[in-house]
C-alpha cells in the first residue's frame, strides 16, 4: 500500500482501498442458503469422522483385523491403520488402550 502511495505522489499509509461486492437481494439469499448448507457439511463430515475414528478403535480393540475394519466401514486397510495411528496419537499421555478380548470370526 505503501508503495502504491508513492507512485501516486501521496504520503504513505494516505491511501485507504476498500473493495466491495454489491449483490441483489436475490443473490445476497442465494449465498446465504450456500453458506449454510456447506457449515452443515462441514460440520456432518468432522461427526462423520470422529465417529469412524470411533469405530474403528472400537473393532480393532474387540479384535478385527485391519481389512475386516476396513470392510465394514467402506475403507481400505491402508486408511483403518492411518485412521488407528491418529486415534492412538490423540490418545492422552496417562490413558492405556483396552485389550483385545474379542476374537475374530
Amino acid at each position: 500500500m505503501d508503495q502504491l502511495s508513492r507512485q501516486l505522489g501521496q504520503y504513505p499509509g494516505s491511501i485507504t482501498i476498500r473493495d466491495e461486492i454489491a449483490l441483489g437481494p436475490a443473490a445476497e439469499k442465494t449465498l446465504a442458503a450456500a453458506r449454510a448448507a456447506r457449515n452443515t457439511a462441514l460440520e456432518a463430515a468432522a461427526a462423520s469422522q470422529a465417529a469412524t475414528a470411533s469405530a474403528v478403535v472400537e473393532l480393532t480393540e474387540q479384535g478385527l483385523s485391519l481389512r475386516d475394519c476396513g470392510y465394514l466401514l467402506g475403507l481400505s486397510h491402508g486408511r483403518v491403520r492411518q485412521i488407528l495411528e491418529a486415534a492412538a496419537t490423540n490418545r492422552p499421555k496417562n490413558s492405556t488402550p483396552k485389550k483385545r478380548t474379542g476374537t475374530r470370526k
